[in-house]
């Protein structure tokens, strides 16, 4: 976990990043670490579910990653299958809800 916290603000979201630093203080507190779904997302998946919940379309995510729209489609498809959600609304609410 430390390793991957460390990493993580190279490949990820300042917030992706901070919740592998929190998983690695739980766990050298000996705390058990609390389940985080999102966690299980690629790097990818987290981006898109990060700009979803800020409100932005696919066209724009899409622009912006420099992917096309059916990719970020696919992503936000694979997230959705991840997290156990069944519609683009469940996963923007599981975003908000969540700080992404």
């Amino acid at each position: 976990l430390v390793r991957k916290a460390l990493t993580a603000s190279t490949r990820t979201t300042d917030r992706a990043a901070l919740r592998y630093v929190r998983q690695a203080i739980e766990t050298l507190q000996g705390a058990p670490p609390q389940e985080d779904v999102a966690t299980k997302l690629s790097d990818r998946e987290l981006q898109i579910l990060e700009a979803l919940s800020a409100g932005k379309t696919a066209t724009t995510i899409a622009e912006q990653l420099g992917l096309s729209v059916k990719t970020v489609s696919t992503y936000r498809t694979r997230a959705m299958i991840t997290l156990g959600l069944h519609t683009t609304g469940e996963l923007i609410a599981y975003g908000v809800r969540n700080g992404w």
